[in-house]
């Protein structure tokens, strides 16, 4: 049973009825049975400038505490751990105790242990002598998950996991994008009330009744916010070519029986020279690569800091670097861009009629230069002069290009991508010295040289160089041959990632992961 659902005893019938926590109110049993009581019980309010929080939480604490006075008898049965992890109590219980407490074993209770059994000597094991077949080439979703958890990347290739209502949506989304580029004089206003009602039928099973008003609505200006971004940014360019181009299938392809024939759409690729493969969602122009997102949007910084490798983040992501990895081989001395499109991002502001496509957009560069050289540009000198913070505009307005062209040649740029430490690093210091000499020792001229410093920073923040995909390239040969030996029984795969432990709200199989000394 899920932990938000009731249990009642239906004495007459001789059965028992399921109940949700979340939309029951009153419960006409005489023994209920609450499970679970944790923070799976506490409502979630729409996040919707129309919707008076405070409001809903009154009233979503009054429905808990008439929920659980239900029937003559009643049980609330709990666990204090799930996982070796405490479970938090539903967050209502703060309003209604006065005592404080952290997890259910604060509170008088009745504990019970499950019962340990001696266990045997289990099934019978037989040696088999098959050769390990080699992957080859990795996919972003399975590179996150090796090098958050090799253990959990090993439980995905055994384990199904059901699909979640958002991955449903999601794909439903990414089918309509791909038919829309194919078949864009298929879809009027009238057309996309019509996929809006299909999308909810589809994933009407994960739904409740009381969210069906409020997800048509989604789905309407999703699909809208999609159709204008194509509309005024068509595919330019004659889209990617690969061998396996066309994989897959389309659910509006087969619901308006149309193919799908658009070489820009969808675009499956297999790069074993560099272990890597996926799917382009869009190949939006020969140096542009995007892909539609409908959860949160995310900065150009959020985007490298978590595809950093050594040490990798606790959110591992590569998505951005692989793509970008792989359409270098295709255009190798080219600027490419890859551009997340978070097509829900704008709902609100669409309700009330403030959207802007440009907030649904992200995008990171990968620029065919080391960072070094990039800096040492005569248009990144420019910036500095016309487009930083003023005290470095004004400060850097005062020297030639050939004096910060030469600095740059005799003192190397920190590795550091740490604002602080490139800040206290002695290149800050023989900067601010140089400028200082060059134009005065003025107060503007020491912040104008910070300022520049962070502009600089931002640089190498926001965007890939050649650097970072050398890197990238090298560190998947690497885990690459550290699997294979995984797989060959070399070793077992760890619970640990390159980063030391897991962030295990990335992990899909944390039931199958044991803690401590177990593992």
């Amino acid at each position: 049973l899920a932990p938000s659902e009731m249990c009642i005893r239906d004495r007459e019938n001789e059965g028992v009825l399921l109940a949700d926590a979340k939309s029951a109110a009153h419960v006409d049993r005489a023994v209920v049975f609450y499970l679970g009581l944790d923070e799976g019980w506490t409502h979630s309010s729409p996040r919707r400038p129309w919707v008076n929080r405070d409001q809903e939480f009154e009233r979503n604490i009054r429905q808990f505490q008439l929920l659980l006075q239900n029937g003559v008898d009643q049980y609330y049965l709990v666990q204090d751990t799930a996982g070796g992890t405490p479970v938090t109590p539903c967050l209502y219980f703060e309003e209604l105790f006065d005592e404080e407490f952290d997890r259910f074993s604060d509170l008088y209770s009745l504990q019970h242990s499950r019962a340990f059994r001696t266990t045997q000597d289990g099934f019978e094991r037989e040696p088999l002598d098959v050769p390990p077949e080699e992957v080859t080439a990795l996919s972003q979703s399975s590179l996150n998950t090796y090098v958050n958890s090799p253990r959990d990347y090993f439980f995905s290739r055994l384990v199904d996991n059901p699909d979640k209502e958002h991955f449903r949506e999601g794909n439903l989304f990414h089918d309509f994008a791909e038919f829309y580029v194919s078949h864009p004089d298929v879809i009027t206003t009238d057309t996309l009330d019509e996929v809006a009602a299909v999308i909810l039928d589809e994933v009407d099973p994960f739904l409740r009744g009381v969210d069906r008003e409020i997800r048509l609505t989604k789905y309407r200006i999703g699909l809208q916010t999609i159709v204008e971004f194509l509309d005024a940014n068509p595919p330019q360019g004659d889209g990617l070519t690969t061998p396996d181009s066309g994989w897959g299938e389309n659910f509006f392809a087969e619901y308006y029986d149309r193919p799908i024939d658009a070489s820009h759409t969808e675009r499956w690729f297999e790069n074993t020279d560099l272990g890597l493969k996926g799917k382009i969602d869009l190949v939006h122009s020969p140096a542009r690569l995007l892909d539609y997102k409908s959860g949160a949007k995310k900065s150009a910084y959020s985007i490298v800091k978590h595809s950093e490798l050594d040490p990798p983040s606790d959110k591992p992501n590569f998505q951005a670097l692989l793509y970008l990895a792989h359409q270098r081989t295709e255009r190798p001395d080219e600027e490419l861009r890859f551009t997340f499109f978070h097509f829900l991002e704008t709902l609100d502001d669409v309700v009330t009629g403030n959207g802007s496509l440009d907030d649904c957009l992200t995008t990171v560069t990968y620029y065919p230069v080391t960072y070094e050289g990039y800096i040492a540009r005569r248009s990144t000198f420019t910036e500095l002069q016309e487009d930083a913070a003023n005290d470095c505009n004004k400060t850097f307005s005062k020297v030639e290009y050939e004096e910060y062209s030469e600095f740059l040649g005799v003192h190397e740029f920190p590795e550091t991508r740490d604002k602080s430490e490139l800040l206290d690093s002695t290149f800050a210091r023989l900067l601010t010295e140089q400028m200082k000499e060059s134009v005065g020792d003025y107060k503007y001229v020491k912040n104008g040289c910070k300022q520049a410093l962070r502009h600089l920073l931002r640089i190498r923040n926001q965007n890939y160089f050649t650097g970072d995909v050398d890197a990238f390239e090298q560190f998947v040969r690497d885990r690459l041959s550290e699997l294979n030996d995984r797989r060959a029984g070399d070793e077992r795969f760890p619970v640990q990632g390159l980063g030391g432990d897991p962030n295990y709200r990335y992990v899909d199989n944390r039931d199958c992961i044991l803690e401590g000394g177990s593992r």
